[in-house]
């Protein structure tokens, strides 16, 4: 059985509101937490592998730009996402 996490934070509007231009017109980067919440959400199967790489590759930037730094919650909170993003994955294959 999937195991659903909280959500992380309330997006409004769509899933990725982030990637929209904030106020006064500027970009905001996407965290990796949006896209995994992107991830989470998308119904359609054809798109989620894009959204699950999406996820997958910002938390690989994020452990890159962090190092050692990481607190234990941190690291339990990525290993968690890890996991849900395989089994998204290996599900939608079966």
């Amino acid at each position: 059985m999937l195991e659903w996490l909280p959500p992380r934070r309330s997006i409004p509007g769509t899933p990725l509101a982030s990637l929209h231009p904030g106020k006064g017109g500027r970009y905001v980067q996407p965290t990796w937490q949006d896209l995994y919440d992107a991830a989470m959400v998308e119904f359609d199967l054809k798109k989620l592998p894009e959204r699950v790489e999406a996820a997958h590759q910002a938390i690989r930037q994020y452990l890159i730009q962090k190092g050692r730094t990481l607190s234990a919650e941190e690291r339990d909170e990525i290993d968690d996402a890890l996991r849900t993003l395989v089994t998204l994955i290996q599900r939608r294959a079966a």
